[in-house]
């Protein structure tokens, strides 16, 4: 009775779950508080913008909560350019003069950028500002610091502090080469720096240059910018040497800035409280007052990142064949958000085990995903009919019994 209750009140659910996610709780006097983000978008494709609080219905583990909180999220995109002006970018010069105002112009043209530049002690030159004159004239003052090492990792930390503690999704853009740098790295200073960017949500995308001077700088700066974008989900690329490529690098970087940007805006952030006892992971299921919507839910709202020259993405041929391998290809698909690829990895696994029940259940959660209801009823039919007495059979029952 309480799922028909349910779905009388609302005309698409969707279920997800955000195990490992990384849930932000927030506390509200003596309430455990969980932010969700829930992203509406029409027949076309197109965000729902215009809903409210009591358009939302959600029921987490099971239990329907309470929306004390909706918010949609539509910041201008903030962008710190960070810029290695020290000894290692003598090579490189005439090209930033050139290719960094470019950059910035590939860049929407309300985003918010600011200009860091590292030469010595790592200084911002330009505060964050949607005048993209003021940044474009400040480039064309750019010069080089030689003799001097890049103060890098120190800024790349004062950049992260200095984010305001509401805006959501910074970027930061690095350009940096693998001359010297200041190495001010002590025990347990890295490992503070990537916990707090990623509290942050902030995206960190990189460029390397190579000096191809023997020794210079051994690789500190470029081994850094490798694997913080790695760890934050952002872009990076490399050049071999002073090269009109550089030129072509960065204006993918911008384009995969942007990217990233489209898919956070629109997004509603949807506070509720946690039910008592209840894990902060468990899965939860939302609908809307709105007939024929697809929602994505993520715990974290941060965008998806695509496969860079520096990172492939993964092939088929790249993993295991076994049911398992290819199922938990689908999981992590999914968590991150690519709907589309998860149901083709689900649907490998299938393949390999056709009376299994978890990708059946997945391609139905796929499927209502993608606003595909009757994909999505033949699927989860499915499962039940493969094992109902699992937890994802009944699972699968209880959706069923919520679709119209």
């Amino acid at each position: 009775m309480r799922t028909q209750r349910f779905v009388r009140l609302c005309t698409v659910v969707l279920t997800v779950f955000l195990a490992g996610s990384g849930i932000v709780q927030a506390k509200d006097g003596e309430r455990s508080m969980v932010e969700r983000f829930i992203k509406v978008t029409d027949r076309d494709g197109e965000p729902v913008t215009d809903l409210g609080a009591d358009d939302f219905t959600l029921e987490h583990e099971g239990d329907r909560v309470e929306v004390s909180r909706v918010e949609l999220v539509d910041q201008p995109l903030r962008v710190a350019l960070i810029v290695d002006d020290a000894d290692g970018a003598v090579p490189f010069f005439r090209y930033f003069r050139v290719y960094l105002p470019r950059f910035v112009g590939a860049l929407p043209e309300d985003s918010e950028i600011g200009l860091v530049l590292l030469s010595g002690r790592p200084r911002m030159v330009v505060d964050f500002t949607d005048d993209h004159g003021e940044v474009l004239d400040e480039l064309a003052r750019f010069f080089v610091e030689e003799d001097r090492a890049a103060g890098f990792f120190a800024g790349l930390e004062e950049t992260v502090d200095r984010w305001d503690e509401d805006l959501r999704w910074p970027v930061l853009a690095v350009v940096t080469t693998d001359g010297p740098a200041q190495r001010t790295l002590t025990d347990g200073r890295y490992d503070v720096f990537i916990e707090r960017a990623v509290d942050r949500g902030a995206v960190i995308h990189a460029l390397g240059l190579y000096t191809q001077r023997a020794g210079t700088g051994r690789g500190f700066q470029t081994g850094i910018a490798r694997d913080v974008t790695r760890i934050t989900g952002g872009w990076y690329d490399t050049v071999a040497g002073p090269s009109q490529s550089i030129g072509d690098k960065l204006l993918e970087m911008a384009a995969e800035i942007t990217r990233q940007y489209e898919q956070t805006r629109n997004q509603y952030a949807v506070a509720y409280e946690l039910p008592r006892g209840a894990h902060p992971d468990a899965a939860i299921s939302c609908a809307v007052r709105r007939g024929w919507v697809g929602l994505s839910i993520s715990a974290s709202g941060r965008p998806r990142p695509t496969a860079s020259a520096g990172a492939p993405a993964v092939a088929a041929a790249d993993v295991g064949n076994s049911r398992e391998e290819l199922f938990n290809q689908g999981e992590a698909a999914f968590a991150a958000g690519d709907a589309a690829q998860a149901a083709e990895w689900f649907r490998k696994a299938h393949d390999r085990d056709r009376h299994w029940v978890k990708p059946l259940f997945k391609l139905g959660l796929v499927s209502l995903n993608l606003g595909d209801i009757d994909a999505a009823k033949q699927w989860l039919q499915q499962a039940v009919h493969a094992d109902s007495g699992s937890p994802d059979g009944a699972q699968a029952t209880t959706i069923l019994g919520s679709l119209p």
